[in-house]
């Protein structure tokens, strides 16, 4: 079966109660970072409610990138919410 491996920071992390999931690719033609993400809230409640209310930013391979990239087979989908210095 072909998967993505999703890893999740920061208080996203604390908020979704996991360090990383595994997500099967039904369709390795027209999966996207937005699929991936629409799975996620509809599997996961806390995302939902963390996606709804919160930034999130995307990173694919350890490369920033958008929620349109596709993705394949064997992926690191990283999610983090923006980070300001001080």
């Amino acid at each position: 079966m072909a998967t993505v491996r999703v890893v999740f920071f920061a208080h996203l992390r604390e908020m979704v109660q996991m360090e990383n999931t595994s997500v099967a690719i039904v369709d390795l033609e027209t999966s996207t970072i937005a699929s991936l993400m629409e799975h996620l809230m509809a599997t996961i409640p806390s995302f939902k409610t963390y996606y709804q209310t919160n930034a999130i930013l995307t990173a694919l391979n350890q490369q920033m990138s958008n929620i349109d990239a596709t993705i394949q087979a064997g992926d690191e989908v990283a999610l983090f919410p923006p980070v300001t210095g001080g």
